[in-house]
């Protein structure tokens, strides 16, 4: 049986010591719970002891929050960071319903041994590393396993309609979607190639903005406008006749 996970949080106030700079100062974490059917409630916690279960619970498994006597299951929703010392600076926790089918992001496990990498000298490349799924909470999994054994040839990959879910789970990530990929290793020719390649369109594309340009500085503000002139000349002309 998976141990539960437990956080503590206390209420915060707006207007007594619940000021969010001078609390992350004093390493306490300005939170929000909410979910379907409830009001918003502002807490706070400890920041240290926050960041050791999120290690352990992610955004995909069971927090148990207690606040006083009260003890609420929650995800990790959504985190912000400070943009300076990217330091988290608030978190905000969502409390679904038992009975309510919720979306929530799963992260993928990779398991195995892809031959082609063994054996063909293969690079692995990863698309995604999580699947978002919709289902109850009996339902829910705290991560999906892809298995690299799969891939046994170069260019193999393997795509979200390639695993398998329990029943009660409805994957809302698009089945054609490639997770992962066993490409051939590059040789430093390909590799120098591509780099001209890249250099080349580059030095295209500004020539073709410098002409574009020019082109554009053939009449300038306040000079006559050659095919204006020619188009006012006919319709001169037409009334002459």
């Amino acid at each position: 049986m998976t141990e539960e996970i437990i956080l503590k949080a206390e209420p915060r106030s707006e207007t007594k010591g619940g000021n969010p700079k001078r609390m992350l100062k004093e390493d306490i974490l300005p939170a929000v719970v909410y979910g379907p059917g409830s009001k918003n409630i502002n807490l706070k916690l400890n920041l240290q002891k926050f960041i050791k279960v999120f290690e352990i619970a992610g955004e995909s498994k069971v927090v148990n929050l207690k606040v006083g006597d009260e003890t609420m299951q929650v995800f990790i929703h959504r985190l912000q960071h400070n943009p300076i010392t990217n330091k988290i600076s608030h978190v905000d926790f969502y409390q679904f319903k038992k009975d309510h089918k919720f979306s929530i992001e799963i992260p993928i496990n990779f398991v195995g041994e892809s031959r082609a990498i063994k054996e063909d000298g293969g690079v692995l490349v990863t698309d995604i590393d999580s699947i978002q799924i919709e289902c109850l909470y009996t339902n829910l999994i705290s991560e999906v396993e892809v298995d690299l054994g799969k891939l046994e040839n170069l260019n193999d990959s393997i795509h979200v309609s390639d695993l398998k879910f329990t029943e009660g789970i409805n994957v809302l990530t698009s089945p054609e979607r490639v997770i992962v990929t066993v490409q051939p290793m590059r040789t430093q020719e390909e590799e120098q190639a591509q780099e001209e390649e890249g250099e080349v369109e580059a030095e295209t594309s500004s020539e073709e903005t410098e002409e574009t340009e020019e082109k554009g500085d053939g009449v300038q503000e306040g000079d006559a406008d050659p095919t204006k002139e020619e188009g006012e000349k006919v319709k001169s002309e037409e009334k002459k006749e």
